[in-house]
């Protein structure tokens, strides 16, 4: 035993032997020097987000959706104004009828049955002349109903057109039924022609024309 004692010392000895010699040789490095040849490490990730364009809500949904007409426009509406202009006729000469007492409103404008006092624009004038405040505001009433609806279907012109239309056409029929010594006044014929005429434009609208013919 104690001559195997040196052989295993010795075996014992000589790797860690061999492994200071290794250790040795290896040259040892600083650490400045590896700072200094390896390179910061960046993040691609806060490039791109460096690098990115601020955020801009996309137009190009907004001008499909408009030539696409997904939301109705009312922009090409316009506004009822002949309805109004009719309305302030109306008011404008039953003040100067009633409250001014002008005596040429009623020798021109009211509808004489009796032939000699009968002119043919009063089929006309006649529609924009009242009794009181009651017949006044019951045609007003009407006109501005049924005034807008015709309006919005046939425009101005056609609102016009067709009040005066049905005016004159009632104011006829009273001086061919009623006795020559009546006076007509009123837009009563008037506002119930425009009530037809909108129900007539309501009925095109549905089933056209020649449909409802």
């Amino acid at each position: 035993m104690m001559m195997h004692a040196p052989l295993l010392l010795i075996y014992a000895i000589g790797p860690a032997a061999s492994f200071n010699n290794a250790a040795a040789r290896t040259p040892i490095i600083p650490s400045f020097a590896i700072r200094q040849n390896v390179p910061p490490m960046r993040s691609s990730y806060t490039n791109a987000i460096h690098l990115s364009p601020p955020y801009r809500p996309p137009s190009r949904i907004q001008q499909s959706s408009s030539n696409n007409n997904t939301t109705p426009s009312f922009s090409n509406q316009k506004p009822p104004t002949a309805v109004y202009l009719l309305l302030l006729l109306n008011i404008s000469i039953f003040l100067l009828d009633k409250v001014l007492r002008i005596p040429s409103i009623p020798r021109t404008f009211y509808l004489f049955h009796h032939p000699r006092s009968l002119r043919w624009y009063q089929t006309i004038t006649a529609c924009f002349c009242h009794a009181d405040r009651a017949h006044l505001g019951g045609n007003a009433l009407l006109l501005l109903l049924f005034g807008r609806s015709v309006e919005d279907d046939l425009g101005p012109v056609g609102l016009v057109l067709s009040f005066l239309l049905c005016g004159a056409a009632a104011n006829v029929a009273s001086l061919l039924l009623l006795p020559s010594a009546t006076v007509s006044v009123g837009a009563s014929g008037a506002v119930y022609g425009l009530f037809v005429v909108s129900t007539l434009a309501g009925l095109g609208k549905g089933m056209g024309w020649r449909k409802v013919a």
